[in-house]
């Protein structure tokens, strides 16, 4: 049976996308050049299909049917999202995407986040990142994290948002800012 979708979302800018069911599960798909989709791999997750033949629409290797044969044809192309769950031990309740990153909350409050970490977004030491030789000279897309990681700084997650390389958390009654070179700041609005 189908399960009822209680939240979406897309990447700013990088092409992912996310969906939360009411069960708590969180399924993902785009683009996963920096591993903003938390699967252990860059593979990219969007696929065309023709007949019972798929095609991976981003891959640069050829294919029995060329790609333009197949878009110059609305009648052969359907194209489907094969969505990847990604699996956790509890489940989801918020999930939000940034610029290359992706933050997910626990039903238990423990804050997850992988993808592009060249500013710090994903609040994670550069050196416990890995890291793209092919991509020495682009420090934009070289760091990241492949995978979903958990957080430890935080006993328990209240609320966080998202924005282009920025995260802000809510937790034990105070607010933290990661990004821009600088990992968990606290920020004090009482001034």
């Amino acid at each position: 049976p189908n399960k009822k979708i209680v939240q979406i979302g897309n990447g700013h800018g990088s092409y992912h996308s996310g969906a939360l069911n009411e069960e708590g599960e969180y399924f993902t798909w785009g683009h996963n050049r920096v591993g903003q989709l938390g699967i252990s791999d860059l593979d990219v997750r969007r696929y065309i299909k023709r007949e019972n033949y798929t095609v991976n629409y981003d891959s640069d290797d050829s294919a029995e049917v060329k790609e333009e044969d197949i878009l110059n044809n609305s009648e052969l192309l359907t194209r489907i999202i094969k969505p990847i769950l990604v699996k956790f031990d509890q489940s989801i309740v918020k999930f939000s995407l940034g610029w290359g990153h992706s933050v997910v909350l626990t039903k238990n409050k423990k804050l997850y986040i992988c993808g592009r970490n060249n500013e710090l977004q994903c609040g994670v030491i550069k050196k416990n990142c890995k890291t793209k030789e092919s991509l020495k000279e682009d420090y934009i897309n070289r760091i990241f994290l492949d995978s979903f990681t958990l957080i430890q700084k935080f006993e328990k997650v209240d609320d966080f948002s998202v924005s282009f390389n920025i995260n802000i958390v809510k937790a034990d009654g105070k607010l933290f800012m990661t990004g821009e070179e600088e990992p968990w700041v606290e920020i004090n609005i009482n001034g």
